[in-house]
């Protein structure tokens, strides 16, 4: 009877910390400026159909986005870094509606539109979490 706690505790064990090292291998943070804006405009080729000059420019665009919100991450000025990351996305909207046209900025607005209505408060909306069931 001992034994078979003692496996199921090992067990236990080692699933606990292979849960642990999966959900950090996964996080945002270690992604570097390059990664972040391939995956970003590659998505964006996919869904909008990008021509390779505007892909071009989305890289561009991402690339200096991710690199300018590092270094804001990393800054020790807690007061200003809001303030600058919400300029700094506003900056990105802009730089964006430049390069894409009418019908693929309704489009891209229509996908960030649908991705936050999935979310509220962190947690999947139970009507969009019924949808994917049926």
């Amino acid at each position: 009877m001992k034994f078979i706690k003692s496996i199921l505790i090992v067990v236990a064990v080692m699933f606990a910390f292979t849960a642990v090292t999966y959900a950090q291998s996964d996080s945002k943070k270690g992604k570097s400026p390059e990664e972040f804006a391939t995956k970003k405009a590659t998505k964006m080729k996919e869904k909008l159909s990008l021509t390779d000059e505007q892909y071009k420019q989305v890289y561009d665009i991402f690339y200096a986005n991710s690199t300018k919100m590092l270094e804001l991450r990393n800054s020790t000025d807690k007061e200003g870094r809001k303030e600058a990351m919400r300029q700094n996305r506003e900056s990105v909207k802009n730089q964006l509606a430049g390069v894409l046209t009418s019908s693929q900025l309704e489009q891209w607005n229509k996908m960030k539109s649908e991705k936050k209505g999935k979310y509220k408060d962190g947690k999947k909306n139970k009507k969009n979490k019924n949808k994917l069931q049926k």
